[in-house]
């Protein structure tokens, strides 16, 4: 959606699970809006589209998120075909918050490395971000790396992953 508005000069297609809810339809009718092709977009008939509820607390910054899964919990390898794609640029978000994407896979560790790996075999540009689950990152994301262009993540999730601290015992960057 924020490239739709930077009115980028490509095609932007949306891929996904989403319920038959006001929610579902409202991502439906704002990507068609915004010229952002759906046809990646699957309704899973029993599920909810998915949500997350923000909660930060204004003295130290830090944030809490709850999250329903709802039809994102159904997304999986399946649902990706980029043979048919004409995007430049494949972004997979959130590693740690797909269920069966973040399932193992015993050729490349984890479902969501297969399907990055496939993402990159097709010649698009792979970016991912991660979901602050600071236990499981170090089990999630190593076999991701090696088929990512870009990867996002905050000093938290640095800090998990690398075991190298970026803050100081008062809380202020290094």
């Amino acid at each position: 959606v924020d490239l739709a508005h930077m009115r980028v000069p490509y095609p932007l297609e949306a891929l996904g699970v989403i319920g038959p809810d006001d929610d579902g339809r409202f991502i439906l009718a704002d990507c068609r809006r915004l010229g952002i092709r759906t046809r990646g977009l699957r309704i899973a008939r029993r599920a909810r589209t998915a949500f997350s509820h923000i909660v930060s607390v204004r003295g130290t910054g830090r944030r809490t998120i709850f999250h329903h899964a709802g039809g994102s919990a159904w997304l999986g390898v399946r649902d990706f075909d980029f043979a048919r794609t004409q995007a430049r640029l494949f972004l997979l978000g959130f590693i740690g918050l797909l269920e069966r994407l973040d399932r193992p896979d015993a050729r490349y560790g984890t479902a969501t490395a297969r399907v990055l790996a496939t993402a990159s075999n097709a010649g698009l540009v792979t970016a991912a971000d991660v979901v602050s689950d600071l236990p499981r990152l170090r089990a999630l994301v190593p076999p991701a790396l090696p088929h990512l262009d870009w990867f996002f993540v905050n000093e938290l999730e640095a800090e998990a992953l690398t075991g190298i601290s970026v803050r100081t015992r008062s809380g202020a960057p290094h």
